[in-house]
């Protein structure tokens, strides 16, 4: 067994070393004899939280995350994704991207959640492309349905503030097909947002119907 201390309060977790070694290359590399931590068989990663490690730790055990239905639980999906990235973890990334694009699918992209995206992953992350290419759809909608507060409440903040997200936005926006009836996230484009091994996205994309139709039933 492994402990893994996690935040500043150092929440300890006893996981199974050989899952960690076997199913995340972060682990896999700092669980070696031949550093400390192999060696004690202790990790420290303080400047996580406790909440989002612990979706990691359900992936690890379950091969699985779990269906999100509060923005809360969505932020700390999102929150994942980034430490899923930290430990080059491309199968959790897209199932957190599944999770997350099932969610857009009913509620509007948080514009703190796409701030933190934007502040901690690079600039051609497959997350932030869904979160951005998500909103110029959701603002594209707001205005063909006469709702203009969307833009006005929860994005003219961020547009304000300039940057390379505001124009990353706005080109988003002004590029988006005023026509399209489907989501980025629905599921028929989901794979766009996978990390893949090979470029096969039409088995990925099989999958990922065959997987939200298990749901559903």
């Amino acid at each position: 067994m492994v402990t893994v201390f996690v935040g500043a309060k150092r929440k300890a977790y006893s996981l199974h070393k050989d899952l960690l070694v076997e199913r995340c290359p972060f682990f896999e590399k700092c669980l070696k004899d031949s550093y400390k931590e192999g060696r004690e068989n202790q990790v420290y990663l303080v400047e996580e939280s406790p909440a989002v490690f612990d979706r990691f730790v359900t992936f690890i055990y379950h091969n699985h995350v779990d269906k999100i239905v509060t923005s809360p639980d969505n932020s700390l999906a999102v929150r994942a994704f980034v430490l899923a990235d930290k430990f080059c973890m491309a199968k959790f990334q897209n199932a957190l991207i599944d999770a997350i694009a099932c969610f857009y699918e009913t509620y509007d992209v948080s514009v703190p959640d796409l701030d933190f995206i934007n502040g901690h992953v690079l600039s051609n992350s497959k997350i932030k492309a869904l979160l951005i290419d998500q909103m110029a759809y959701d603002i594209i909608r707001s205005e063909n349905n006469d709702q203009p507060d969307l833009i006005a409440k929860e994005v003219s903040g961020l547009i304000r503030r300039g940057g390379d997200l505001a124009t990353e936005i706005f080109w988003a926006v002004r590029n988006a097909d005023p026509e399209r009836k489907d989501w980025p996230s629905n599921w028929c484009y989901r794979s766009s947002y996978h990390s893949h091994e090979t470029d096969d996205t039409r088995e990925c994309c099989r999958k990922r119907k065959d997987t939200e139709k298990s749901d559903e039933e």
